[in-house]
């Protein structure tokens, strides 16, 4: 006789998430359904995404469900549970070798380096405790030799308190019977789970969780935005990581489009939608819509994967229209010269922002499209660049982000237009 796993359910509850893991899907065109964890016979376990908001967490309602089946007649007796077991993560690995090697190294010369670099090697091989384990739990199982669903409290773990970030963690799984008091493992699963700080902001939702539902949080964007804010525990620290992460692409993958007229590439206003799988795809070194973006395009890019993870943040624009604001020595994203954008002189008509709040003069800015000069100083002047990733826009007389951007001249001109903010759909 033996026990099997058959099936987990992650996400448990599509409207409460204070137990349950995020109504998730692929990408636009791909939803995911069914349990995150599958077993069919002779084949590997499928694997699906996994994503919980971990400060909208109760750890008291915190659990999944599992399927189990038993072979041969049916105990009288029959307790399952799961203890956290060494991550699927050949990267782990590797890199404890080589602190194993620079605590060997640093032994005779230094033995408290060589202790520190042990205990950190000793970390990354031991099992991550973010769900928690289960503890042993009753399971009836029936004439057919399924239990049907079961539902399995989480307990222990620490996803309250944690980070953002893309986490591997295991589960051993272990039954014992009356006839046999004595634990026996039967399985071990793995699982890659997202974490975020709180619930997705739109334009990402959590409703309806049906399959053609397109703004239901994508693993794909989890996959990114994650990876560019790993460690970070506040929203201005998540806006920030993946402000600065996408000005980071700038002169590899993309940069400011003076060659297409500085027009949105990946944006379309009349259209209201951002296209970020195109986005994504360049990320990853692929084609997208090509290298040129603008500034609503990293408004767009910046405020759209900050929100997956929790943050409340807006595209909001700045300016008249007409006439244009000038603007101080500047660099655009994938340039590295000072001056005008594009060298023409002429400033901009408006300026679009990811921006917290209302997107007033008392809220911050998350500009990724352009570094601005931090030295306002008008003797001995040289350039301080600072990328504006969560400075207050600023009032006209205040030596904020507004001074930094708009020329003298213009600081009237470069005003708030928070009756425009808005939050794109996305393709």
């Amino acid at each position: 006789m033996s026990l099997s796993l058959k099936q987990l359910l992650f996400n448990h509850n599509a409207t409460d998430k204070q137990g349950s893991a995020l109504n998730l899907r692929i990408d636009y065109d791909e939803a995911i359904v069914g349990p995150e964890w599958a077993r069919a016979p002779n084949r590997p376990p499928f694997e699906q995404s996994i994503a919980y908001a971990a400060r909208s967490i109760d750890p008291a309602m915190l659990g999944l469900f599992a399927n189990f089946a038993f072979s041969g007649p049916p105990p009288q007796r029959l307790e399952i549970q799961a203890v956290p077991d060494r991550p699927r993560l050949s990267g782990a690995d590797k890199r404890a070798a080589k602190f194993q090697a620079l605590a060997l190294t640093w032994a005779p010369i230094n033995p408290s380096l060589a202790e520190y670099y042990s205990a950190l090697a000793l970390q990354l091989l031991e099992p991550v405790p973010l769900l928690g384990r289960i503890a042993p739990t009753p399971v009836a199982i029936a004439a057919s030799g399924e239990s049907g669903p079961v539902f399995l409290k989480l307990n222990g773990g620490v996803l309250k308190a944690a980070a953002v970030g893309i986490h591997e963690i295991a589960w051993r799984w272990q039954f014992r019977t009356g006839q046999n008091p004595h634990w026996q493992d039967f399985e071990t699963s793995y699982h890659r789970i997202f974490t975020t700080l709180d619930l997705p902001v739109a334009p990402w939702i959590q409703e309806p969780a049906e399959v053609w539902n397109s703004a239901l949080p994508w693993s794909q964007a989890l996959e990114l935005a994650c990876d560019w804010s790993a460690g970070a525990m506040f929203q201005r620290e998540v806006a920030a990581s993946i402000c600065g992460s996408i000005h980071a692409m700038g002169g590899r993958q993309i940069e400011y489009g003076c060659p297409v007229g500085a027009r949105e590439m990946y944006a379309n206003t009349p259209m209201g939608i951002f296209d970020l799988t195109a986005f994504i795809e360049r990320s990853r070194n692929g084609l997208g819509n090509g290298p040129y973006v603008n500034c609503t395009d990293c408004a767009c890019a910046v405020s759209t994967l900050a929100n997956l993870l929790g943050v409340e943040l807006w595209q909001g624009r700045m300016g008249e229209y007409d006439p244009a604001f000038l603007l101080r020595a500047s660099q655009t994203i994938g340039h590295s010269s000072w001056g005008s954008p594009c060298g023409l002189g002429v400033g901009f008509m408006f300026h679009e922002v990811a921006w917290s709040g209302g997107c007033r003069e008392e809220d911050q800015i998350y500009d990724a499209s352009v570094v601005v000069d931090s030295n306002l100083t008008s003797y001995v002047h040289f350039p301080l660049p600072l990328l504006p990733a969560g400075i207050q826009f600023g009032a006209a007389w205040q030596p904020l982000y507004r001074q930094m951007l708009a020329a003298p001249g213009s600081l009237f001109i470069c005003h708030p237009l928070p009756e425009e903010r808005r939050r794109r759909a996305l393709i």
